[in-house]
């Protein structure tokens, strides 16, 4: 069955036995609902709508297409997710334990920070572990800086649904990763574009390049720890997601190493003219007081027709942006 009705959804529900009253009713287990045409009903709490109705466990279910969602595919089998033995991990820190140093000389991290290799997030606070991957070693530290961890097994019926409930979670986290660095690459190349016309073109393009460098690791440490938790859960339905994300932080780092090198290519071209209007159009570049296109015309007016063009491209001045540096958007 490729579809179900989620836990918490409102449907109606009716006994087989004849003539029993129909009831609104919160699903407290999702219910799985068969492939294939559904018979179409009125509905029979007169709201005048038709719905959809199947049997379940002596009932009579009815919902609307709204109710319905599609189940993920995992990789895993039910007796493999059975096997797993799977909890629920939550904790509650202190606010100020993060970089408390511990008794082995380390500082503490906030378990967010690691425990995506071992568990997997569906929730803001809640984290689903395969029993045998409970990182007791880690988790002691928790104590150590007076925070508490909860363990509670969830019962194996609800195996399969959970790791679904993973893969669910795992596409959204991937996709909030790349937005997130999306946006430190913007603020990057606006601190970039507002460099002070004292200061060197040069060294303010060497800390941009380190500030790519730094968001493309940061990321990537973080998409090898989602990776390593997936292998945990024998997860195998991800692998294109996970490359597409590699494929995105590479072109992001490679869109910005080409945008600070153009940067300071445009700057020296403007000043190379040696006149006075080119001096300015480089102040204007570095104060971010002039728009790209407009420094663009000047340097192609004075035969730096390449690096005119290169501009305009890289920095989106009449031209769509080549598409390759678009992270979050679903191909």
């Amino acid at each position: 069955m490729s579809r179900y009705i989620p836990e918490g959804t409102r449907v109606a529900i009716r006994s087989l036995k004849p003539n029993s009253p129909a009831k609104w009713y919160y699903v407290k287990d999702r219910v799985n609902v068969p492939d294939g045409p559904l018979p179409e009903v009125a509905c029979p709490m007169g709201t005048g709508n038709s719905v959809f109705r199947i049997e379940h466990m002596g009932f009579q279910v009815f919902f609307t297409n709204a109710c319905l969602r599609q189940r993920e595919e995992t990789g895993v089998s039910e007796e493999q997710a059975k096997n797993l033995r799977l909890r629920l991990l939550d904790y509650d820190v202190p606010d100020n334990a993060v970089g408390r140093e511990l008794k082995d000389g380390t500082k503490f991290q906030h378990p967010s920070s690691w425990l995506n290799k071992y568990a997997i997030r569906t929730t803001e606070s809640a984290w689903v572990i395969p029993e045998g991957n409970l990182p007791y070693y880690e988790l002691a530290r928790i104590r150590e800086v007076g925070g508490k961890w909860y363990s509670k097994k969830f019962d194996p019926s609800e195996a399969s649904g959970l790791i679904e409930d993973c893969v669910s979670a795992l596409k959204a986290e991937i996709g909030t990763m790349l937005a997130s660095a999306e946006t430190s690459r913007q603020t990057a190349e606006e601190k970039l574009e507002a460099t002070p016309a004292d200061e060197d073109p040069n060294a303010a393009q060497k800390k941009f390049l380190a500030t790519a460098s730094g968001i493309k690791s940061r990321h990537e440490k973080r998409l090898k720890n989602l990776k390593e938790a997936v292998g945990r859960f024998g997860i195998s339905t991800l692998s294109a997601a996970f490359e597409k994300a590699s494929t995105s932080l590479d072109a992001l780092k490679a869109s910005m190493e080409n945008r600070a090198r153009l940067y300071v290519k445009a700057v020296e071209a403007a000043k190379a003219t040696g006149t006075a209007e080119g001096q300015a159009v480089a102040k204007s570049l570095q104060d971010n007081t002039i728009p790209p296109e407009v420094a663009a015309d000047y340097l192609q007016e004075h035969g730096e027709e390449q690096t005119a063009e290169a501009l305009r491209t890289a920095f989106g001045a009449g031209v769509q942006e080549d598409d390759t540096y678009s992270l979050t958007d679903e191909k």
